[in-house]
């Protein structure tokens, strides 16, 4: 299956989504809401957790991010990655890291402070993981994005500035000033 990029210097182009229901890629009506609200993320540093196909990274670098972080643990996953990227032409622009999401949280503290934007789009077939120790990774502009089931949305997203519904998912907008608990 292929997944358009919806905008910026890529837009129309086409990449790789993994075969199967893994992996649930962001809807192109979601990731056109992103850019729609953020406007400007030239230069951006971005962090992408449970990147699975990569389309969420590949549209913040084809509207003008200067680098990305993409995270999965899935084998398959990270194969297809390096693919996308590799097809996009976004290789130096990219670094692909397969690790388990909470095992990355655990060993990545040098980089808090480091990213723009941090998205984040896991499983809706588990339950959903806490991410706000991620919102200490944020610079001190920043914002970050979880990709959460509108139905089951987590208590603790009642803490985002906002959140917009887009069907079956809703988008959760975290500014860096928000509090993650101490883990």
């Amino acid at each position: 299956m292929s997944i358009r990029v919806t905008g910026g210097s890529l837009g129309g182009r086409f990449i790789h989504s993994p075969e199967g229901r893994d992996t649930r890629p962001t809807s192109a009506i979601s990731r056109q809401a992103i850019f729609n609200i953020l406007r400007d993320v030239d230069g951006a540093k971005v962090l992408d957790l449970f990147a699975g196909s990569g389309i969420v990274s590949v549209e913040f670098l084809s509207h003008g991010a200067e680098r990305a972080i993409l995270v999965d643990k899935g084998r398959a996953a990270i194969q297809l990655l390096h693919r996308n990227l590799r097809e996009m032409g976004l290789q130096g622009q990219a670094e692909v890291i397969g690790n388990d999401v909470t095992k990355f949280l655990h060993a990545g503290h040098a980089l808090q402070g480091s990213f723009d934007f941090i998205y984040a789009d896991p499983p809706f077939t588990q339950e959903y993981p806490d991410l706000r120790p991620f919102l200490a990774w944020l610079a001190p502009q920043g914002t970050a994005i979880f990709e959460m089931p509108t139905r089951q949305l987590p208590a603790w997203s009642s803490e985002a500035q906002s959140v917009r519904k887009y069907g079956e998912s809703s988008l959760a907008f975290f500014a860096a000033q928000s509090v993650a608990p101490n883990c």
